[in-house]
């Protein structure tokens, strides 16, 4: 199968310092050192980011507990390097839309979208992009509004699926590795 082979692969890549997959990873893990391996195949992130690549964590009412596990593995990425950065993480519990601007104020570069946003995951999106963050999340709905990079375990396996056009409106530009082992949507869905 594709999805297993090329998610496989992907987790093979470098990024910039030792860091393996647990072979009993649960799948928020995987899904999450996915994630961040394919950011480092953005080729804009070393102009967006600064001397280090912070990562927000964005979660609606009532969903710490999903941005929590999300965290509780970026916190445990401890000197991984993307790009030759450190990466650094925080939670983004959003409320609101100017809340949320004033959050991403603080330098944020990519923005996680996890669960309990709803409708307000467009938005969520807007205000990211407004900011200059990029966005990522877990669910292949993301897609069609907007999200450039998902990481997905719908069906068992880890799926990477890049949306070309909010990429490349969001200033983005994912190397040919990347495009190769990911499902790439080139049209907005």
């Amino acid at each position: 199968m594709r999805g297993a082979r090329a998610v496989a692969s992907l987790l093979a890549l470098p990024i910039g310092a030792s860091v393996s997959a647990p072979a009993a990873a649960d799948v928020g893990e995987r899904q999450v050192l996915a994630l961040i391996r394919a950011l480092a195949y953005d080729r804009q992130l070393g102009e967006r980011a600064g001397d280090d690549v912070l990562i927000g964590v964005v979660f609606g009412p009532g969903e710490a507990d999903c941005a929590g596990e999300a965290l509780a593995v970026l916190r445990g990425l401890d000197g991984v390097t993307i790009q030759e950065r450190p990466i650094r993480s925080m939670s983004v519990s959003f409320t609101d839309a100017g809340a949320l601007s004033d959050a991403l104020s603080g330098g944020v570069d990519v923005l996680i979208v996890v669960g309990g946003l709803g409708e307000a995951t467009a938005e969520v999106v807007r205000v990211a992009h407004r900011a200059g963050a990029v966005t990522a999340g877990f669910e292949p709905e993301m897609l069609t509004i907007g999200v450039p990079l998902v990481v997905s375990d719908e069906r068992g396996e880890l799926e990477v699926y890049v949306n070309l056009p909010a990429s490349r409106a969001a200033g983005q530009s994912f190397s040919s590795k990347l495009l190769q082992v990911a499902t790439v949507v080139r049209e907005n869905p």
